[in-house]
């Protein structure tokens, strides 16, 4: 069943492609961006965690953590996505067993719609030197992102419907920056 705004985020465990242990748990206390990729080479995911380390300092600044989970091996990770000295982690889950904890899903249209609609993003990734390599995992797997709240509750649930479709950042702010704010005490009468 998928994951919806007010839903408890389920925990996990997990090693990143490091090998340093990351547990959602203890990010509690923490807005927490949760981005699920495709396969470490996949130009979209890497353009994607690409403008995610752009703006990791802001998102810091508003208590917003990231974590990204990819279905590739460690030495894929490290050679791709992990080969930019990023300040958040990157986990492992060739697995895929997080996939199903969060109820992700695949698509062959979503694959195809964003080669074709999306190709403007393709072009830039790859203008960026973000090629594709070897496919681990589900080639039709879809990206999805989770904020989660310091609570341990989910804020924003988006299941991609292609290939690089994630939550903007922008809309992950401001909630961040909204529901950070505490209430306005009632004026007194």
């Amino acid at each position: 069943m998928k994951l919806q705004a007010g839903d408890l985020a389920p925990q996990f465990q997990a090693l990143d492609h490091e090998g340093n242990q990351v547990e959602l748990a203890g990010y509690r206390g923490q807005w927490v961006l949760l981005s699920f990729y495709r396969y470490a080479s996949c130009p979209f995911c890497n353009l994607r965690v690409h403008h995610l380390s752009q703006r990791a300092e802001e998102l810091k600044k508003q208590n917003l953590q990231l974590i990204g989970i990819f279905q590739s091996p460690p030495e894929a990770i490290k050679q791709h996505a992990g080969a930019r000295n990023l300040s958040f982690p990157l986990v492992s889950d060739p697995a895929q067993s997080l996939y199903r904890q969060f109820s992700l899903g695949t698509s062959w249209w979503g694959v195809f719609s964003g080669m074709v609609f999306k190709m403007p993003t393709l072009m830039q990734a790859m203008a960026n030197g973000f090629w594709p390599g070897s496919i681990e995992g589900e080639f039709t797997q879809m990206p999805a992102d989770f904020l989660i709240a310091p609570s341990g509750k989910v804020v924003l649930a988006k299941y991609g419907k292609d290939l690089g479709d994630h939550l903007s950042l922008d809309e992950v702010l401001s909630q961040v920056v909204q529901l950070s704010q505490p209430p306005l005490a009632e004026e007194a009468v």
